[in-house]
């Protein structure tokens, strides 16, 4: 059996994680990916490249390229800006080079506190803090590389707001360039040439000077992604300062200032970090003293903003917010991460896009779980593609790197047997198992080789499996029988299979049998950190054994040009109940889907009447295998049944099953004329999603019998 290719089954995870979360995937919806961490750049090590690690030596800022490229960060005590160049597949980091004060012809870096790109991705600005200055760099966008190109300084020429500078960011029409002053209690405003990078001063808001307040101790501050507004965090005012911005001049007019305590506002108390959503639709901001994120909606027109909620550590499960320093939100807005830089940690959260509010994911702390990089953890940042976090470690000289965390899934291939949706004449021994990842094979229940991992269960007399998941309170549900699971083995090698031995090597009878692959309680990955589909979920996988040698398929007509008079329905025979409908818009087609048990080696199918009949054994419907369905061509009242029709169907025609809420949308792809035997063929299993109508053809009148079966297949193309 050839087994599949790393990079075929990466491409499959994808389109698995899909198929998982559609069709074949029990138990609750999957949360947020955790992080992973990746890596760590300590000053001084070698990491990647043939030069040590310079420029890290109490590393505060850290900033991804816009383009992806590189990453820049400041280090505090190295007076420096340490350039490197990332892999945008795994995130990684080698070093490129190293900036430090005073070092010709560079100046201004004493004491670097923060870094930013621009958006145009040709220049780089950092703020030092001891020197009270801005620093701007040219950006060679293929190599990461910069070239000093000025200093502007506190109080030399028209300068000023920049004492004790904490923050520099860029607005992103590229236009002006924004620093937040921390003994100024200001916010200096430059215009930007963007051909050289070059600033200009146009502007200085100090707090308690006119209408502005909010700004004592100023740290950080940034631009609305939409280029409205400002905003800035007041560490001694427990603030946020609001600004509107005049986009042609960059001037800033003050609007409000929202204060820790007041009109019900919370989690201000000495707030380092501000930053808005890049959907503009929410304000997060840091604080330090109430080891809190503070989440506020924001008016886009005014840039006004309303208090939301206040997360904040060991409250609910929150971790990692220990004198929170940097918040930042992920470019998909869907993940906000904040550091905790007494904790030594990054906080995870995700974020409801509509309400702007936060539910905790996880805790990445320094030293727990082989992270490290994070003591003192200060700033914080995301690529523009949202796959890695980069943090910087002040009291570990490091820069930590992080990436969203694969979550391992039970891959529908060659080497997961029986495939999904299976027909098999001969009951099986033995499962095989395989997954998108290595899975853990220790001696514990989160292994692979661990058998409470699996459940199998056999369908009772009701057809259905009442065996919903691995959590269930009772297992078996209503009237499946469990069938014994004996060994599991594993041994990680790839492809990465799981042996089930199953019924005491006995082969199973005749029926119809769900294995459960446990995510909910659970089987984890080699690394012992992330449960299967991220343990929000299991993965169902269903078969049949029947003896398919006697078994014909149904007769879905009645003898034309009469009325038959039907006999009540036996008991074994009743049909399922289903909300499902079977909607054919070529056809004007809309009617039930109910389920037809087999009996007696076939499907009666004599009381379908108006109904369609879901075969008992094919897969169940909008699952993966496939679903057999069918509809009588004439009816017992000597009238035209809802499947007459079948025969008109063509490539490309769509045939649709509403379900919970969605539609299953197929399109044709084959159109044959089969006979009554021809079960094989008509029930073969697929790896996707696919549907079989099936109807007779050709009446013949003088035996009252049709001689073929119209068999039309299609496959799943649309959910919605």
């Amino acid at each position: 059996m050839k087994s599949l290719t790393k990079k075929t089954r990466r491409l499959g995870q994808l389109i698995i994680a899909l198929a998982l979360a559609l069709i074949m995937v029990t138990g609750t919806m999957a949360g947020p990916a955790p992080l992973a961490f990746i890596e760590v750049l300590k000053d001084g090590d070698i990491g990647h490249g043939e030069d040590p690690v310079d420029g890290l030596h109490g590393a505060y800022s850290v900033i991804v390229s816009p383009d992806n490229k590189h990453v820049y960060a400041a280090g505090v005590f190295d007076d420096a800006i340490a350039a490197f160049s990332r892999d945008a597949g795994t995130g990684k980091l080698t070093f490129v080079e190293v900036h430090k004060d005073n070092v010709a012809p560079v100046d201004g870096l004493d004491g670097a506190q923060s870094v930013t790109v621009s958006p145009d991705n040709k220049h780089v600005y950092a703020a030092g803090e001891f020197d009270n200055a801005i620093v701007v760099f040219s950006r060679d966008a293929g190599t990461g590389a910069l070239t000093f190109v000025e200093m502007l300084k506190d109080g030399v020429g028209p300068v000023d707001g920049l004492s004790g500078v904490r923050s520099v960011t860029i607005s992103p029409d590229n236009k002006h360039v924004y620093a937040t002053g921390g003994i100024d209690d200001a916010i200096a405003v430059f215009s930007r040439d963007a051909g050289t990078g070059a600033l200009t001063f146009v502007e200085v808001l100090k707090d308690g000077v006119g209408p502005v307040d909010g700004l004592d101790s100023a740290q950080s501050v940034t631009v609305s992604p939409d280029n409205k507004h400002v905003y800035a965090a007041g560490l001694l005012d427990d603030a946020i300062a609001v600004f509107s911005r005049d986009a042609g001049t960059g001037k800033l007019s003050f609007v409000e200032m929202l204060k820790d305590g007041v009109g019900g506002v919370d989690g201000l108390d000495a707030a380092y970090s501000v930053i808005v959503s890049p959907d503009n639709k929410h304000v997060y901001a840091a604080s330090r003293d109430d080891d809190a994120i503070a989440v506020f909606s924001r008016d886009a027109g005014t840039g006004k903003l309303s208090f939301v909620e206040m997360l904040k550590d060991g409250v609910g499960g929150v971790d990692g917010l220990d004198g929170a320093y940097s918040v930042i939100v992920s470019p998909d807005n869907q993940h906000v991460y904040a550091t905790g830089s007494t904790d030594d940690a990054i906080a995870v959260f995700s974020r409801n896009a509509s309400t702007g509010a936060l539910t905790f994911v996880e805790m990445l702390q320094d030293g727990v779980g082989g992270v490290d990089g994070l003591n003192n953890a200060k700033g914080v940042t995301v690529s523009s593609d949202s796959q890695h976090v980069y943090a910087a470690g002040r009291s570990d000289n490091a820069i930590a790197v992080f990436g969203q965390a694969i979550v391992p899934t039970v891959l529908f291939g060659t080497n997961t047997i029986p495939a999904n949706g299976a027909n098999l004449a001969t009951g099986p021994t033995q499962i095989t198992v395989e997954f998108s990842e290595d899975m853990f094979s220790g001696d514990t229940d989160h292994s692979a080789k661990h058998v409470g991992n699996y459940i199998l269960v056999e369908a009772g007399t009701n057809g259905n499996f009442d065996t919903g998941a691995c959590n269930d309170a009772t297992i078996p549900g209503g009237d499946d029988t469990q069938i014994v699971i004996n060994t599991a083995t594993y041994d990680g090698s790839d492809p990465f299979v799981a042996t089930l031995g199953i019924n005491s090597g006995t082969p199973l009878p005749v029926g119809k049998y769900q294995l459960l692959v446990c995510g909910t309680t659970s089987v984890w990955n080699a690394a012992n950190t992330i449960e299967l589909n991220g343990g929000a979920s299991d993965t169902s996988s269903t078969f049949t054994v029947q003896v398919t040698t006697t078994i014909a398929l149904p007769s879905t007509g009645f003898a034309m040009r009469r009325t038959t008079m039907l006999p009540a329905q036996p008991e074994n025979k009743a049909y399922t109940e289903t909300t499902m409908m079977l909607e054919i818009p070529k056809l004007d087609v809309s009617i039930p889907i109910v389920g037809v048990p087999q009996r007696d080696d076939t499907w009666d199918v004599t009381w379908l009447n108006q109904s369609a009949g879901y075969l008992a054994g094919s897969a169940f419907p909008t699952w993966a295998g496939n679903t057999v369905i069918t509809g009588h061509v004439w009816d017992a009242y000597n009238q035209p049944g809802p499947f007459s029709e079948l025969k008109n169907l063509n490539y490309g025609d769509q045939i649709q099953i509403e379900a919970w809420g969605l539609t299953y949308t197929y399109e044709v792809r084959e159109s044959k004329l089969v006979t009554k035997k021809s079960v094989n063929k008509v029930l073969q299993s697929e790896e996707y999603d696919w549907v079989t109508l099936v109807t007779c053809e050709f009446y013949n009148p003088f035996t009252g019998d049709y001689l073929f079966r119209r068999a039309v297949r299609a496959v799943l193309v649309s959910v919605r």
